[in-house]
């Protein structure tokens, strides 16, 4: 039986569930996993970050203000191995071992605006046809019972996921269905709908185990204890989160007032990340003493960096000459690929200063000052890297073509 006529099929008995809306089969036709994480979270920091306070800081000695601005002395900044903490990811430094941060993402020569590069950066595809990577994952995958877990808005483009919000679930549960044993009916389809209710229904209450020893640990739990129980139980592989500034004023995209503020607002989002991936940590997997984390890859990203220098009203405007992507992984070592370069006034066809990817080579991943021979890193390069990581054939998965270079061979352990 089709999924979609199964889907069909159950909608016949809403009365067994709270979650009628939710109803869904496990795709038994979905690719295995080949060398990858079970689990898949994408991350946006939505607005679009100064990447010089962040993941890609400035190291060598102070620009002038009118050509870079930077609110920190380079000498401050700190490292763990290849890896440089600007004062607003500061955060992430435990997370250090199991990080690749990939700088120097080239989108545009041109700001094409939020949405667009939002896009671009979440599906690696230019073509909105597709849809993040939580998505796709979830395509080539199959979807379970809950579908993709959403904490902010999902890109699906002409795909039509089960989304689930983060919000709902604390509400959740699943009724124990009935009626559907009998002899004559073992054979019936209704009798393939009260099984796999059952072991939904199964699912919940590991879901309902594993809130009960997070609750055990915290004071009050919250929508990502609740994602991460849900994940952790079987009812979702994917997730996206929208990290949050909570308590912070203003947001990243700072056309004005850059100064401090967007330095404030990245901190607390970073923050929020950080308690994300901890609750993963703090959610037991499995029977073998795991945790959800062990077992799960989170990709983390803006739509553009910010331009180099302040405008007119002291704040940074859109920049897709550079971007950033951070993943984090057990599956991961820690390495930082590529990065970026300031192009002075004097130097700048455009009359003012621009700050743009770095050509890498392709072998170490390192930035390249000399353009000849040398690899533009891409939002499709790194869809294909995460598609890598997750085993997913690269031949099932559309948004990029299966001859799209990744940089998996630069941050597999």
């Amino acid at each position: 039986m089709k999924r979609r006529e199964f889907l069909n099929l159950t909608a016949k008995s809403l009365s067994l569930m709270a979650l009628s809306d939710l109803i869904n089969l496990n795709n038994a036709f979905a690719e295995s996993m080949v060398d990858g994480d079970k689990f898949f979270v994408q991350v946006i920091l939505s607005g679009g970050w100064d990447v010089t306070l962040g993941t890609d800081p400035w190291l060598t000695a102070k620009p002038d203000d009118k050509e870079m601005f930077i609110e920190y002395d380079p000498s401050s900044i700190s490292r763990v191995g290849d890896i440089a903490f600007g004062p607003s990811f500061e955060p992430m430094r435990e997370f250090a071992n199991n990080m690749s941060v990939i700088n120097g993402i080239f989108l545009s020569g041109n700001d094409n605006g939020h949405e667009a590069a939002m896009h671009y950066m979440q599906s690696g595809s230019v073509d909105t046809l597709w849809g993040s990577l939580a998505v796709e994952y979830g395509e080539c995958r199959g979807e379970e019972f809950l579908g993709l877990i959403s904490s902010g808005t999902v890109l699906s483009g002409s795909r039509t996921p089960i989304t689930t919000p983060a919000s709902n679930l604390a509400n959740m549960q699943l009724a124990k269905p009935t009626g559907f044993g009998s002899k004559s009916a073992r054979q019936s389809k209704l009798d393939v709908v009260a099984q796999n209710m059952q072991t939904q229904a199964g699912k919940f209450a590991r879901r309902q185990e594993i809130l009960d020893i997070l609750k055990s640990q915290n004071p009050t739990l919250n929508n990502k204890h609740q994602m991460t129980a849900a994940m952790s139980a079987g009812l979702a592989l994917t997730a996206l989160y929208e990290a949050s500034a909570t308590g912070v004023a203003g947001g990243l995209d700072s056309h004005s007032a850059h100064e401090n503020n967007h330095k404030n607002v990245q901190l607390a989002m970073w923050n929020d990340v950080k308690d994300l991936i901890n609750t993963f940590k703090g959610t037991p997997y499995g029977q073998n003493g795991d945790s959800l984390y062990d077992h799960t890859t989170f990709f983390i990203t803006s739509e553009f960096g910010r331009t180099a220098a302040l405008n007119m009203a002291g704040g940074k405007d859109h920049n897709p000459l550079t971007n950033s992507a951070v993943i984090i992984s057990s599956k991961v070592k820690s390495a930082s690929i590529g990065g970026s370069h300031l192009v002075e006034s004097k130097r700048s066809a455009r009359g003012s200063s621009y700050h743009v990817a770095s050509p890498i080579d392709i072998q170490t991943g390192r930035p390249l000052k000399d353009r000849n021979n040398a690899f533009i890193v891409t939002p499709e390069n790194i869809a294909a890297t995460v598609a890598e990581l997750m085993g997913i054939s690269r031949k099932r998965f559309a948004p990029v073509k299966s001859s799209t270079p990744s940089l998996t061979h630069l941050i597999r352990r």
